[in-house]
């Protein structure tokens, strides 16, 4: 994705009227974008009940699904997204060919909190109380740090690098 023009959805405090569901963007579909430092008070900081595709989505809250809720998000980038609750870097949804790095949830699922997670790395995220990586989610064919049920699935460091520093 480095190199490539975004579109920018970023600092909205809802989007619905109540700031209840979806931050950044609500029952909407977004390609290319950066989805950066919004909040919902609910559901969804960054985007909720959407489609997103090849984007960033970065520094979000809500109270559950701090990065995403529900929706399909392929081929992202889910990082530095925080929830109050459950599902730092996503809660139910789909995510298909996702990195989803940093995220934190103060109850449980730092990265992901129930829904299908697929051709995906889930990787150095935090939770409050348990499950720092996920909770209830459907995992095929991903990486993450610590075994997980499902086919195809692999615990090797991915050896991931931002910014100059390894993940």
């Amino acid at each position: 994705m480095k190199g490539r023009d975004f579109d920018e959805i970023q600092e909205n405090a809802d989007s619905d009227g109540n700031g209840t569901y979806g931050g950044g963007v609500c029952d909407g579909e977004v390609t290319d974008c950066e989805i950066v430092g919004n909040t919902a008070y609910g559901y969804g900081g960054g985007a909720y009940q959407s489609v997103v595709d090849t984007s960033w989505i970065d520094s979000n809250s809500a109270y559950v699904g701090g990065g995403t809720y529900y929706g399909t998000v392929r081929g992202c980038v889910v990082c530095n997204n925080e929830a109050q609750g459950a599902g730092g870097g996503a809660g139910f949804g789909r995510l298909i060919n996702c990195t989803v790095v940093w995220n934190y949830a103060y109850d449980i699922g730092g990265g992901m909190y129930k829904g299908n997670l697929h051709n995906s790395i889930v990787w150095a995220n935090e939770a409050g109380n348990s499950s720092a990586q996920t909770y209830g989610v459907e995992v095929v064919y991903s990486c993450l740090p610590e075994s997980v049920a499902g086919e195809g699935n692999v615990n090797k460091d991915p050896q991931l690098r931002a910014f100059g520093r390894k993940i």
